[in-house]
């Protein structure tokens, strides 16, 4: 088995261990902006301490630069959406839908990469979308708040790794992670009413909780940019998502969401051969 396999199935099944904990602390609808903020901190820390140890820059250009920091960017709408999804959807609805971002990225590689897609892979997109949208409906998805973050996320998340696909020949690992957190601790306080009140809040709360899934996320996300540097991102990226259908069945069996049960595991089923076209 390739090394870029190994690593992102294992960086999968580190992702999976993340939204169990994420939906654990922040099922109730617990404060989402504030737990994202503290995500980012925490794995901030985590990396700097990385970072005597795994540091190297090549930033020849203002293009350069400007790439290193547009994934920033783009995860602050990115994070704040994933935990908003925790917060009001079920894991294992969630999970289902935010296989979506593998519709994106093959569609945004075609726009800013150039890249021709094959007839497989067109219908390796229809069968995500399928299964996606048939485990939720049109009243849902009005209705749901998470259902509709769960949508957003889809769309953040692949553009989040074509940019970090860039980014991740620019500097190391802990580099690009930390161009990556640190807009969003600048700028998700302004997206709470007192924020500082929150803050503190959630760190006593759910400081155990975040710890956890902030220690999976930076396993998961050192694996997945090692694997992103030895094979096409398109690979990486359906094998590390492919395997993280498992969480519809965590969902089921931990979280006890029970219901529509066929109509889950029917649109995981389609939702994963969609994934194989794409592989």
């Amino acid at each position: 088995m390739q090394t870029w396999l190994i690593y992102s199935l294992i960086a999968g099944l580190f992702s999976i261990a993340m939204q169990y904990v994420n939906r654990r602390g922040l099922r109730g609808k617990h404060d989402p902006t504030a737990y994202a903020w503290w995500f980012e901190v925490i794995r901030t820390l985590f990396f700097l301490l990385l970072l005597p140890f795994d540091y190297s820059v090549n930033l020849t250009s203002a293009k350069d630069v400007v790439s290193l920091i547009i994934p920033g960017l783009i995860e602050i709408a990115a994070v704040y959406s994933f935990m908003k999804m925790f917060a009001h959807a079920q894991l294992s609805v969630s999970t289902i839908i935010s296989r979506l971002r593998l519709i994106w990225l093959p569609l945004f590689a075609v726009l800013f990469l150039g890249e021709i897609l094959t007839f497989r892979e067109y219908i390796g997109i229809v069968l995500i979308f399928l299964g996606a949208v048939g485990t939720t409906s049109i009243k849902q998805i009005r209705a749901d708040p998470g259902i509709r973050h769960s949508f957003l996320f889809a769309i953040f998340a692949g553009l989040l790794s074509i940019t970090m696909k860039t980014a991740s020949s620019l500097g190391s690992t802990s580099v690009v992670m930390l161009a990556m957190s640190i807009p969003s601790i600048m700028a998700l306080p302004f997206l709470m009413k007192h924020p500082l009140a929150r803050l503190k809040i959630s760190g006593k709360v759910r400081l155990k909780h975040n710890l956890l899934a902030t220690l999976c996320n930076s396993v998961a996300m050192i694996l997945y940019l090692s694997a992103l540097r030895m094979a096409p991102v398109g690979l990486v990226f359906s094998v590390f998502n492919g395997i993280q259908v498992l969480s519809v069945i965590v969902g089921i069996i931990a979280f006890k969401e029970t219901d529509q049960i066929p109509q889950k595991l029917l649109g995981t089923a389609v939702s994963f051969a969609g994934i194989l076209l794409l592989a």
